[in-house]
C-alpha cells in the first residue's frame, strides 16, 4: 500500500473534522456540522442573564438569540450597550467581580460616572463573534476560507518568509475552542500593570503595560487566568485579523481599517492636544469600537504572528502615537519585531481568553 506524507481533508463551510482514537487503536475521523455541535455544547451548560454571575461555564443569550460561553468568576454586563453580541457598534463584555460585590450594583440604574468607575475597578473582556464572520481568512497562507484567520487587509503576502502563522498547540487548541464555543474573548483595553499587586489588567483610565519584550509579554498575558477551563494567551495574527473582521462587517469601514485610522485613534499628528501616549480607554476617544477601546493609535500591539521563519521575529500590528515622526499607519498594519528587543515605548499588548 502507497504510504503518503499528509492527507488533506476538505469540507464545505459549516463542516468540522472531530478527530478521536478508536477502541482498537485505530485513528476516527467524523465529518460533524458545526451548528450541531454548537447546540449539543451549549445544550450541556447553565444560562447567565445579564448582570448575572457564572459560577460555572455557562451560556449567555443576547436579545437575538445569539450565543456566548461565559467562564465561571465572570459577570456578564448589565448595561445594554454591553450585552448585545452582533450588531453596529456593539459587542458582549463580562466583567471580573466577586459574586458578593456584584450583588450590590443596579445595573439598569448607572450614572455614565458609576458605568466609568466599573471600567476602572474590574477586568473587562469581550466577545469576538467568529462564528458570524464571513469565511475570508486564512491560518495557512494559501487558502482564504477559515472564519478564524488572517486577513490580507494591507495586501500582505503570507508564505514562511514573511509574515507566517505558526500552527504551535496553543493555537490548535484555541481554534478547537474557537469550533466549540464560536469566539473568543479579547482584553477590552490594553494590558496594564496593577500598582499595588503588579499583576495584569484589563481596565480604564490605566498606563499600559508598554517597554515590554516580546517573551516577557509572553508570560505576562499567560498569568491573566490559567486554571483548568480558562487559560490566557498573547493574540495570534488570525485572533487580530478577525476582531479586525468583525469590525468592518458591523462598524468600521475598509479604508478605516486598512487605509487611515487616525479618525477613531490616538495618532499625535492628527491631534496635536497629546503629544503623548494616553491611558486606556481615555475620554479622547470618542467612542469604542464594538465595546474595545484604542484599537487604532495611541500603542500598537504585539501578536504571536511570526515575520519570517526565524523565531527571533514576530509581528506587532497597528498605529501608535508618536511624537518624533510622523504616524500614520492604520490599524491593520503589520510590522516586524525583534524578539530580542527590550521594547518600545508605543509598544504594549492585549491577551486573549481560551475556554477549554
Amino acid at each position: 500500500m502507497k504510504r503518503y506524507e499528509k492527507i488533506v481533508l476538505e469540507a464545505e463551510s459549516g463542516i468540522t473534522y472531530v478527530v478521536t482514537e478508536g477502541k482498537k487503536g485505530e485513528l476516527v475521523i467524523r465529518a460533524r456540522a458545526l451548528d450541531k455541535i454548537r447546540n449539543e455544547t451549549y445544550k450541556k451548560l447553565p444560562t447567565v442573564q445579564p448582570g448575572e454571575y457564572a459560577n460555572v461555564l455557562s451560556m449567555y443569550k443576547d436579545k437575538d438569540g445569539n450565543n456566548a460561553v461565559v467562564p465561571p468568576g465572570w459577570t456578564v454586563s448589565g448595561i445594554r450597550k454591553e450585552n448585545v453580541i452582533w450588531g453596529k457598534n456593539e459587542g458582549l463584555v463580562i466583567y471580573q467581580i466577586p459574586q458578593e460585590e456584584g450583588k450590590n450594583i443596579s445595573w439598569l440604574n448607572l450614572t455614565e460616572k458609576e458605568i466609568i468607575d466599573l471600567q476602572k475597578k474590574y477586568n473587562q473582556f469581550t466577545w469576538c463573534p467568529v462564528e458570524k464572520l464571513k469565511p475570508n481568512g486564512t491560518l495557512d497562507g494559501t487558502h482564504f476560507d477559515k472564519k478564524i484567520g488572517r486577513r490580507n487587509f494591507c495586501k500582505d503576502i503570507f508564505h514562511l518568509k514573511r509574515y507566517h502563522e505558526e500552527l504551535t498547540d496553543e493555537l490548535v487548541l484555541q481554534i478547537e475552542s474557537i469550533e466549540r464555543y464560536f469566539g473568543f474573548f479579547i482584553s477590552r483595553y490594553n494590558i496594564s500593570k496593577n500598582a499595588k499587586t503588579e499583576k495584569p489588567q484589563s481596565k480604564r483610565q490605566r498606563a499600559a503595560w508598554s517597554s515590554i519584550g516580546f517573551d516577557e509579554a509572553m508570560q505576562v498575558a499567560a498569568s491573566i487566568e490559567n486554571n483548568e477551563i480558562v487559560k490566557s494567551h498573547l493574540p495570534f495574527g488570525a485572533e487580530y485579523d478577525s476582531v479586525l473582521e468583525w469590525f468592518w462587517e458591523t462598524t468600521r469601514t475598509y479604508d478605516e481599517i486598512a487605509v487611515d485610522s487616525r479618525s477613531w485613534g490616538h495618532y499625535f499628528e492628527y491631534d496635536s492636544m497629546y503629544n503623548y501616549e494616553l491611558p486606556t480607554g481615555s475620554s479622547w476617544s470618542k467612542e469604542s469600537t464594538n465595546n474595545i477601546f484604542d484599537f487604532a493609535g495611541n500603542y500598537n500591539e504585539l501578536t504571536q504572528e511570526k515575520y519570517s521563519e526565524d523565531k527571533a521575529w514576530r509581528v506587532v500590528r497597528g498605529g501608535y502615537t508618536n511624537r518624533a515622526k510622523k504616524s500614520d499607519k492604520p490599524v491593520a498594519y503589520r510590522e516586524p519585531f525583534y524578539r530580542g528587543h527590550g521594547g518600545r515605548r508605543y509598544t504594549s499588548f492585549r491577551a486573549v481568553l481560551c475556554i477549554k
